[in-house]
């Protein structure tokens, strides 16, 4: 076809390029004027692709473009040449114009459309195949809230490295974006502050990521319900929303903070199908107001349970890996015993994690996989582990020895009194970034973590049987985070 190799694609490539007066490759602009009768080749491959008697068009009724990414994944597997690379912003803000129905702006300001027999002919064989590479080369359009924290801000990285993803991230506008990221500024309690920030901005994904602790579980489902409620609401209607996906945890199986661990919590290893326990959890509520909007909006959901996260963030108030590191530390610089500070349970029973670079793969596969889609999913890194073996793996990276476990549960928060005034002078001495300890440790949640009176550990199958299949040993997690936290000077190398 038009005596070019794989030309279905390059035919994708001219329209992106010659919209914007860049063709790819002049003599096959000729060639498809001449195919198609026309002296502007761009727009009547556009006005073909919304013919509304075409085999397959824009317009059609009941098409939506998540179903036809899924068909063109498929179709277009195998890579081609690109003759003159294209900047996905030009791309994705052609695609922009084509989904509003604005044809690409005039060249010679005069069009010849179809007046051949040979229109049927083109509207039959070459349509299918441009339509689904149109939407194998659009961008993907991201919208992370809480682009900054462990979770968000690992996922940013992921989707910016993966190509084919503008990144957007929504916050108080408090921390500085990742780079790469495009920052918006929103108070999420509130709808219109949300609805105005959000107003005319077009994403095929969210992600949540956030949350704000309340001083009750009932303020905690008020305040963060209404988080996704706000966004949903002012995304929904636009049409252009593809996939929404929650990030909660195994408080779904434990239940909240003042009421853990109580009641009848199902036996381990936790598995999806086991349900919500009968109290009030702010889970619950956030996975509720989702599904409400994903009928109403109709775009496709996943729910992402990870069990304690592993990953570089800073200011984060969940950060078990920066807190032991911090906590490592300061036992090696002032000589006091590194002492395991959890209960028995957690020293004798298997346990598991999440890598937060795992997690991050893990959301990816969900919002683009469509045996993924409308599913709750546990997120864990796949391996088992003991603290009583754990322990001495992170003393021996800190070269120190751990402190034998006489069965007492020693919270950090009580024994880390003066670590303020220790670390800023270790801050001083070694030249780090943070001098102020409450911006890297969550004593109290790690202690909450590592207190648990009972076993806690994570059934990986359903993930497994839709097809995430990655892996990622915790110790090496502990690892590559305390090798990335020396390199960015945030503990002593």
């Amino acid at each position: 076809m038009f005596n070019l190799p794989h030309a279905e694609a390059h035919a994708v490539i001219l329209l992106y390029s010659m919209a914007f007066n860049q063709p790819a490759v002049p003599a096959a602009d000729e060639r498809l004027c001449k195919a198609l009768e026309t002296q502007e080749a761009a727009a009547a491959l556009h006005d073909l692709g919304r013919s509304p008697d075409a085999p397959a068009s824009l317009d059609a009724p009941g098409l939506r473009s998540i179903d036809i990414r899924a068909a063109a994944t498929a179709a277009m597997q195998a890579p081609y040449y690109n003759p003159r690379a294209l900047s996905q912003e030009a791309v994705h803000r052609l695609l922009a114009y084509a989904f509003d129905g604005t044809r690409p702006e005039s060249r010679t300001f005069q069009s010849v459309w179809f007046a051949s027999p040979r229109e049927a002919r083109i509207r039959r064989f070459f349509l299918p195949t441009l339509l689904l590479s149109i939407f194998t080369f659009m961008d993907k359009r991201a919208l992370i809230i809480g682009a900054t924290g462990i979770v968000g801000g690992n996922l940013a990285q992921h989707l910016l490295a993966c190509g084919g993803w503008k990144v957007s991230g929504l916050s108080r506008g408090r921390t500085k974006a990742p780079d790469g990221v495009e920052s918006v500024t929103a108070d999420l309690t509130s709808a219109k502050s949300v609805k105005d920030a959000l107003q005319g901005q077009r994403f095929s994904h969210v992600y949540f990521s956030a949350w704000s602790r309340q001083a009750t579980e009932r303020e905690n489902i008020e305040v963060n319900g209404a988080m996704v409620r706000h966004v949903l609401d002012a995304l929904g209607p636009s049409g252009k929303l593809e996939h929404a996906a929650l990030v909660t945890g195994l408080k779904h199986y434990l239940g909240p903070f003042e009421a853990y661990a109580q009641g009848n919590v199902p036996l381990t290893p936790f598995r999806e199908e086991q349900g919500r326990q009968p109290v009030d959890n702010f889970y619950y509520e956030q996975e509720d107001r989702l599904f409400e909007a994903a009928r109403r909006h109709d775009f496709s959901w996943s729910v992402h349970r990870p069990h304690t996260i592993i990953g570089f963030a800073l200011g984060n108030a969940m950060n078990m890996g920066v807190t032991l590191a911090v906590y490592a530390t300061l036992c090696k610089e002032t000589g006091q015993p590194f002492v395991f500070p959890g209960s028995v349970a957690q020293w004798n029973s298997l346990t598991d994690m999440t890598d937060a670079r795992l997690l991050a793969r893990h959301l990816e596969w969900a919002s683009t996989s469509p045996g993924a889609r409308n599913e709750d999913f546990n997120v864990v890194n796949g391996d088992v582990f003991r603290w009583k073996w754990m322990w001495s793996q992170l003393a021996q990276y800190f070269g120190i020895d751990p402190a034998p476990f006489d069965g007492e549960t020693r919270p950090l928060e009580h024994r880390m009194l003066d670590a303020k005034r220790q670390w800023a002078d270790i801050a001083g001495r070694y030249q780090l970034k943070e001098p102020d300890i409450d911006r890297l440790v969550s004593w109290w949640h790690t202690d909450a973590d590592l207190g648990r009176p009972m076993e806690v550990l994570t059934d990986m199958s359903k993930s497994r049987k839709a097809g995430f299949l990655d892996y990622q040993p915790t110790s090496d997690a502990f690892f590559a985070l305390f090798d990335k936290l020396k390199r960015e000077r945030i503990i002593p190398s």
